[in-house]
């Protein structure tokens, strides 16, 4: 039988799917031991697997023999072949992979803690210690809380006192402190907790050792692995100074102020009395307390070989051998930006009150101080204002890119393919949007521009009256953009002077909606705006929504109301749990998505919910479909977020604890198949370890290096990738 796909063997058995989308297993030889019957199933594990059918999830063994019916909510693996379910009504057991229960499915929540499982009944914690050769046999201790600290477990008894356990449970630190906090670990296998004792802090290790008495006020870790930041003195008026951890003082505590510099040094802050004034002074001192450089009012780190530095005016030098680079001959200089791909690193600097902009690495002032300010474009190109207060954009040779004509400009959108940048700008006191060749792509008809969404190629801006107009993005957008305006009345906000609530009138000052407010967000998105009111004098007001005709849409019942995209709102219940509301055509709305979610990320119209599992952090996708224009759940993955920059990417888990990639509208484009990925793609290719060797695949899953590194591969950077002991060279 030919299958629409295939998994790996294990325990001797490959998941396969039919035609139906129903999935079983096969032998090596291609004979189905396990017929395709069910709607998910998944990999092996200890000679176990999770299936589901009609949202019911059940555990059967390599034979086919259920071990658990298919009737529970959801089903976990975890350690030492422990299994964790939720029942239809929301309880949680746990049970081993022969099917006994060692803890009877009627307690409200199980997480991993360590290797122990930490269960809640009734605001009740317990810690269960297990027997991995025996889950039947299992201790039970009862605390008030207990907290993951790596390979350690710190617990709070009914006292309110700490403790400590390492990950199996053993008592290794009596419940005896006010506090205790994770510090760090060392190469030694050496793990410091922060303590405290009579409103004093001092440093213990995992067996309880007293390492820096109870002297501090403040214990903070720095970049060094030999010593450690502490405040002493008065609350609130700590000075800080540099301790080891055999409480030696490598630098006295006497400054307001401290932190790392460089490998051996660190900035300090003392102030000094003048003129009958306390003004705070910068110094760098290294370990042994001497002074390297001193009297500063400010230095700032760039690089490891370079740094600014101000006393009357800012110069350039040498944070090592503090040589100056450049001399003290501008008022200012502060950092702009860094050009990776070219290596090279702008500064602002400022002299008699005018801005340019100088390369770091030759000290070239590539702009002159001729500006009253200066911003930076994505492609290094510079938005200036001349003498004249006119905005316009010169390249970093000072050649004029768009002349300073523009009464107020700013980029909006940057695309990478086509180099196709679009900037706001305003004219003859009315708003436009032009490109980089001057090219008009909204007409200067406008009071202002909003915001774009670039992915839906819509600016929205804002003419007297609400209008939309979507655009296709082309290369030469002045040829072939056409306008669609969609006019809605505009209504601004007004307080009364009496009752200091907001309201709503139109343009003729004519009240819309009575001043009736605590709290309005200012301003209209798609047609809606956020409002607040409260029932009872002093109590925090409770948000709704209004429409631009002045009606109360979703009345003032939410503790919290944040705008997403077209008609969807995040809001929080008074419980605290988020979800996600829609308004309807017909001036109804709905709640799409239940507030159950411990809190919702909402990036380019997509809203990422984040919750906690089974002591697993999940999310689940919510987007609109393009063809039915409906809210569309996810299914709930195990994931880690990740951000960056203008993008963003989920590196997912699944149950079996192979890892993937999902794309923004809940798709996984890279299946959960790997034993590690890296968080991001990387000039189109992302790094995957399958058989503890690391390679690369594309984003079709296509495997482009194979995995051969046995150490892990760094991302692409300008073609190349760095490996342990060669580098794998231009990649296209």
């Amino acid at each position: 039988m030919v299958y629409k796909s295939q998994n790996p063997f294990f325990f001797g058995l490959s998941l396969v799917q039919n035609e139906k989308n129903l999935y079983g297993y096969i032998n090596k030889k291609g004979e189905e031991i396990i017929a395709c019957q069910y709607e998910y199933a998944s990999n092996f594990y200890n000679g176990v697997v999770i299936v589901e059918n009609k949202g019911k999830k059940g555990v059967i063994n390599t034979e086919g023999k259920l071990i658990f019916p298919l009737e529970y909510e959801d089903i976990y693996f975890t350690f030492f072949n422990c299994i964790i379910l939720t029942t239809p009504k929301g309880k949680m057991g746990a049970a081993n992979i022969s099917g006994e229960w060692f803890i009877k499915p009627n307690h409200h929540q199980i997480t991993e803690a360590g290797k122990c499982l930490l269960v809640t009944r009734a605001n009740k914690y317990n810690l269960y210690l297990l027997n991995q050769n025996d889950l039947i046999k299992s201790e039970k201790r009862e605390y008030k809380n207990c907290i993951d600290a790596q390979n350690f477990l710190i617990v709070v008894d009914n006292k309110n006192k700490y403790g400590l356990l390492d990950e199996n449970g053993n008592i290794l630190i009596e419940c005896m402190y006010p506090s205790l906090e994770f510090f760090e670990g060392d190469d030694n296998d050496n793990t410091y907790f922060i303590a405290s004792e009579k409103n004093k802090l001092g440093l213990i290790n995992q067996n309880g050792k007293l390492i820096i008495p109870f002297e501090y006020l403040h214990i903070t870790r720095n970049n060094k692995k030999m010593c450690m930041f502490v405040g002493k003195g008065k609350r609130n008026n700590e000075l800080f100074g540099v301790i080891d951890f055999e409480n030696n003082i490598l630098i006295p505590p006497i400054y307001n102020n401290i932190g790392d510099f460089l490998e051996d040094s660190f900035w300090v802050i003392q102030d000094v009395r003048y003129n009958n004034e306390f003004k705070p002074k910068h110094s760098i001192i290294n370990l042994k307390n001497k002074i390297l450089i001193q009297n500063l009012n400010d230095i700032r780190l760039i690089t490891p070989e370079m740094a600014i530095f101000q006393r009357k005016k800012a110069g350039l030098l040498h944070p090592k051998t503090f040589e100056i680079i450049l001399k003290e001959t501008y008022n200012q200089i502060t950092f702009a930006e860094q050009d990776i791909e070219n290596d090279n690193i702008f500064l602002f600097v400022k002299k008699n009150y005018y801005y340019g902009v100088m390369i770091a690495e030759t000290q070239t002032e590539i702009l002159p101080c001729v500006y009253l300010n200066i911003m930076v474009n994505t492609d290094f190109t510079f938005i200036v204002k001349n003498k004249n207060k006119k905005f316009g954009i010169v390249d970093n040779k000072n050649n004029i890119v768009l002349p300073c004509e523009y009464e107020d400009l700013f980029e909006l959108q940057f695309e990478q393919e086509g180099d196709f940048m679009i900037f706001a700008a305003k004219k003859d006191k009315y708003s436009g949007v032009i490109d980089i060749e001057n090219n008009v792509i909204l007409p200067f008809e406008y009071d202002e521009i909003l915001y774009i969404d670039w992915n839906e190629r819509q600016i929205e801006a804002l003419k007297g009256k609400w209008i939309k107009n979507p655009y296709k993005m082309v290369k030469n957008p002045s040829k072939e953009l056409k306008s669609t305006e969609i006019l809605k009345d505009n209504l601004e906000v007004f307080q009364d002077e009496k009752t200091e609530l907001f309201g709503f009138q139109n343009n003729e000052k004519q009240i819309i909606l009575p001043a009736a407010y605590q709290y309005v967000s200012g301003e209209f998105c798609d047609g809606f705006c956020l409002v607040g009111a409260a029932e009872k004098v002093r109590e925090f007001y409770k948000m709704g929504v209004i429409n631009t005709e002045g009606d109360l849409i979703v009345p003032c019942q939410y503790k919290t109301l944040e705008y997403a995209s077209q008609n969807l709102f995040v809001f929080q219940n008074k419980k605290g749990k988020f979800g996600v509301l829609e308004i309807l055509k017909n001036k109804e709305y709905k709640e799409v998505v239940t507030a159950q979610y411990d809190f919702i990320v909402i990036y380019q119209g997509y809203c990422l919910a984040e919750f906690k599992k089974q002591g697993k952090n999940c999310i689940e996708v919510i987007y609109r479909d393009k063809k039915t224009q409906i809210s569309v759940i996810s299914d709930t993955i195990i994931a880690e977020l990740h951000y960056e920059l203008s993008d963003m990417g989920v590196k997912i888990k699944n149950k079996e604890g192979y890892w993937g990639f999902m794309n923004l509208e809940g798709n996984i484009i890279i299946p959960c198949e790997y034993q590690e990925i890296h968080h991001e793609f990387s000039e189109g290719l992302i790094g995957v370890m399958s058989d503890g060797y690391w390679g690369f695949v594309d984003e079709n899953n296509c495997l482009q290096i194979p995995c051969e590194y046995i150490h892990e591969v760094t991302p692409f950077k300008k073609g190349k990738a760095f490996v342990y002991d060669c580098v794998v060279k231009d990649f296209l």
